[in-house]
This record gives structure tokens, C-alpha cells and sequence, in this order.
């Protein structure tokens, strides 16, 4: 299945080759490309994805070599972030250069510049001087992907079945999820019906065994009546 399948060990220790092959053993890359990037010897990372309709899926670097980045999905406005940055004929950016203007926003204006980004995508986003990792989900998490941790490693995958099978068990049932899907007929928040197992929630960045803060949402605070097309234009880009 196209995703980011990913392990990860905040405490810098290495993951093991057969932690890494546990998890995408069935990944099932006929008809896809895989990509592989291991920039530090305890974070791994398969990409699966279309090329036909996905943005290129290897890292690319920013100008200065201060940030990687790795995006499964693509960016709908790549003219938009073009213009932001201050680049020659921005109308002729496209869905390819969509990478390279993140990894060149992110090194200008830190990671705040995913506000900006308006798509479809999961993005990995890895500083290799400083080490530090970071996980973005687009504003609506149209690219879903799951996670679990397991003896301190952190593992993520599109699929539920594939973080199961990482951990050489069958996952118990989450009752609470269970009741939740029965009365509300969905989850709510990042749980799944697996115990141990969450979905990455949208407009989110994370940086696994730290933190995860939302970065974007819904703004209901006035009617669409009173504000100009040309700013509900601007919001929604």
C-alpha cells in the first residue's frame, strides 16, 4: 500500500534490520516505486507511492543542506508557496517542485511554514545537524497513516495491519473505541479499534517521543457574509 512506512528511536539507539523488515514485509510495492532513506542509523524510512500521481518520492534537501524533507502526496498550490518565497515565474511551478519549495521554506522560516502548505500529503521532515524529527499530516489527514510504539521504538505505517504485524502479535481490541464506533457510528480523535494503535491526527506535526501540536483549523468566528471573496480566496489557498 503507498505510505511512509517508518521506525523510529528517539533515544538514538539503533533499529534493527528486522524491526524495519517486520514492517513492511506485505507492503505489497507491485506497480509502485520504493524509495528508501536511512539518514541516521536509528531512523528508517520505505516511501511506496505512484509516480504518476505523487510528487517525487526520494528526500530532497534545502538550498543550505540544513533540512531533508519527504513527502508522500503532493501540494495543490506550489505557484502560491513559489510567490511566498520570492521566486522567479512562480506560475510555473507544479506538483514535482512541491518538496523543494518546503524543504526551502522550512529552512527559511522554521516549521511554521507548513502553516502555509495547502494539500494532500504526510510529510517527513528530518534536520540532520540537529537530529531532531518531525511528522506533518495535511489539514484534513487525507493521506492516512498510523503509529504505535513499541519497547521505546516508534513505527508508523498506512496501514493498521502492518504495525500489527511489526509487533509479531494481534492487537487487542480497544473497548472504548469499540462503544464509540457503536453509539457514534466513527471515532473520534486519534484512536483506532486497536488497542495501542492511533491514526495520525490532521493538521498536526509531530515530533515523535516529544510533543504533537496542531498547526491549522476550521475558523468559525465570523459569518462568510461579512468577509471579501478575495480573503476566504486567501485562507482557503
Amino acid at each position: 500500500m503507498p505510505g511512509i512506512y517508518l521506525t523510529y528511536q528517539p533515544s538514538k539507539s539503533s533499529v534493527s534490520a528486522e524491526q524495519v523488515q517486520r514492517l513492511i514485509k506485505n507492503a505489497s510495492p507491485a506497480g509502485l516505486k520504493a524509495v528508501e532513506y536511512t539518514p541516521a542509523p536509528w531512523l528508517h524510512i520505505q516511501h511506496l507511492y505512484r509516480p504518476i500521481t505523487h510528487a517525487p518520492g526520494d528526500a530532497t534537501p534545502s538550498p543550505g543542506g540544513r533540512v531533508e524533507v519527504l513527502l508522500h502526496g503532493e501540494v495543490y498550490d506550489s505557484p502560491g508557496l513559489a510567490r511566498y518565497l520570492g521566486w522567479d515565474h512562480p506560475e510555473t511551478f507544479s506538483i514535482e517542485d512541491g518538496p523543494r519549495l518546503i524543504a526551502t521554506g522550512i529552512e527559511r522560516d522554521g516549521m511554521d511554514f507548513v502553516e502555509r502548505i495547502n494539500g494532500s500529503f504526510l510529510l517527513v521532515v528530518w534536520f540532520p545537524l540537529d537530529k531532531k524529527l518531525f511528522l506533518v499530516s495535511d489539514r484534513c489527514a487525507l493521506r492516512p497513516h498510523y503509529y504505535t510504539w513499541e519497547n521505546g521504538t516508534f513505527a508508523m505505517a498506512p496501514q493498521v495491519a502492518a504495525l500489527a504485524q511489526a509487533q509479531r502479535k494481534t492487537p487487542n481490541p480497544n473497548p472504548a473505541a469499540i462503544v464509540e464506533l457503536l453509539a457514534f457510528e466513527h471515532l473520534v480523535g486519534d484512536k483506532t479499534l486497536c488497542e495501542g494503535i492511533n491514526v495520525f491526527p490532521p493538521a498536526s506535526i509531530m515530533e515523535p517521543g516529544k510533543n504533537t501540536r496542531e498547526y491549522w483549523d476550521f475558523c468559525f468566528n465570523e459569518s462568510s457574509a461579512s468577509v471579501p471573496r478575495e480573503t476566504l480566496r486567501a485562507e482557503l489557498r
